[in-house]
């Protein structure tokens, strides 16, 4: 997993959530990367990219990190957005590089000063501590908020260690897949349903799929509440 910026030749105007295609390298086909953060420079964009054994195009792009390359990209997709101008508070949950396009929303958030009006909470799916990535940034962040952002990491295949814990402070460790963590935080109360959340979602299909279902017919959140995107 790794950052990568795109020095585009025409700007490009962007809301936070919103994703790219990218073709290129002598790949054919395009895939969909979200963009990170908010920058400065419109002629610039950020992405976060998992290398997949199985991709052609991030294996390509992986094995050659010594020199840049030209790229094609189409966008801005994608309606999974937050303005702060919306004046509500938000419960993000990313599974796996779905985290990608949610890191717009928490850079926009900050920038925006959200925060200091509506406690907000994120829900991070990934496999365990040994793979994780991102913690440091996050934690970052929920430091900036002055703990008015709420982030809570769920490990599927293992629990989280003492001593790992011990080294995020600013983070919550739970075991189970994301979905599972946030229903049993939405049915405990830690969630108030008089808050009247943006709901998002995005990660892998199998992932958002879930927690669509869990959401609507267990937790009886509207769907027009709830914005989201699936990758595979």
């Amino acid at each position: 997993m790794a950052l990568f910026s795109i020095a585009l030749r025409d700007p490009m105007v962007w809301q936070p959530g919103q994703f790219v295609l990218v073709s290129g390298l002598g790949i054919e086909g395009a895939r969909g990367y979200s963009m990170t953060r908010e920058v400065a420079d419109p002629s610039r964009i950020d992405l976060l990219i998992r290398k997949d054994p199985a991709g052609r195009f991030s294996t390509a792009l992986f094995d050659d990190l010594e020199r840049s390359h030209e790229v094609t990209v189409f966008g801005p997709l994608g309606r999974a957005t937050f303005s702060c101008d919306e004046g509500r508070p938000f419960i993000a949950m990313g599974g796996g590089s779905g985290i990608a396009g949610i890191l717009a929303i928490l850079d926009h958030a900050m920038n925006g000063g959200h925060f200091s009006k509506h406690q907000s909470k994120l829900f991070f799916g990934l496999r365990d501590a040994a793979t994780s990535y991102l913690l440091d940034e996050i934690s970052a962040a929920v430091a900036a908020s002055q703990s008015n952002l709420a982030v809570t990491v769920a490990f599927s295949n293992e629990a989280c260690s003492p001593e790992f814990a011990a080294s995020y402070p600013n983070i919550n460790f739970a075991n189970g897949f994301v979905h599972d963590v946030v229903r049993a935080a939405m049915q405990s109360g830690a969630v108030p349903a008089d808050t009247n959340p943006i709901f998002f979602v995005a990660g892998p299909p199998v992932m958002v799929n879930a927690t669509m279902r869990m959401l609507v017919t267990e937790c009886k959140v509207s769907p027009a509440e709830i914005r989201y995107d699936r990758f595979g």
